[in-house]
């Protein structure tokens, strides 16, 4: 009876250890940007997923981008090529909200010259232009200065999903604008 009381803890054991393990493996995967209540505004670069097919299940929450690539969105034109971005990508980026942001009046302060979907958690909360896979049917506007309200109502972890083209980048770079993505903010 000890022998097998012995041979049950150890596979309970190894199986924490596994379970322990998957958890790390499945954090270091999913990065979350944790936003801090005293530094907002907070520009949101870091931590961003991205793909270049589309797919409008890429919005969702539940939806494991864990094998898409890192990026910062803004999309320095001197570190593409055509591998990393032709015109056309899907973003993603785990949110972690504070429990003192949860249920504030918040807004998104986004700017870019291409077009644009945002979601969150799989809803889409704004559009800006009309977003073309090919570049045919893009029509581009710059939201500089308009803001969108958001207030997160639940739950500390959300998904922001980005939508979005630029295909005419490269004329862009010819008059100094260097950056072929887009910028976003969060604040009060």
């Amino acid at each position: 009876q000890q022998k097998s009381y012995i041979y049950l803890m150890r596979i309970r054991n190894f199986l924490l250890a596994i379970t322990c393990l998957l958890c790390l493996i499945t954090k270091a995967q999913t990065k979350e940007l944790v936003v801090k209540t005293d530094s907002l505004p907070y520009y949101l670069k870091n931590n961003w997923k991205y793909i270049t097919t589309d797919n409008v299940s890429y919005s969702s929450i539940k939806f494991n981008d864990s094998n898409w690539k890192t990026i910062i969105p803004s999309l320095r034109t001197d570190q593409l090529n055509d591998k990393i971005f032709k015109g056309f990508a899907w973003f993603r980026l785990h949110v972690f909200i504070p429990p003192a942001l949860i249920n504030k009046s918040l807004v998104l302060d986004f700017w870019h010259l291409g077009a644009s979907e945002i979601f969150i958690d799989g809803q889409q909360i704004a559009s800006y232009g009309k977003v073309s896979i090919d570049g045919s049917n893009e029509e581009r506007f710059d939201p500089t200065g308009v803001v969108i309200p958001v207030i997160f109502r639940d739950s500390s972890h959300h998904i922001l999903a980005v939508r979005y083209s630029h295909h005419k980048f490269k004329q862009y770079e010819k008059w100094d604008d260097f950056r072929a993505g887009f910028r976003i903010e969060l604040d009060i």
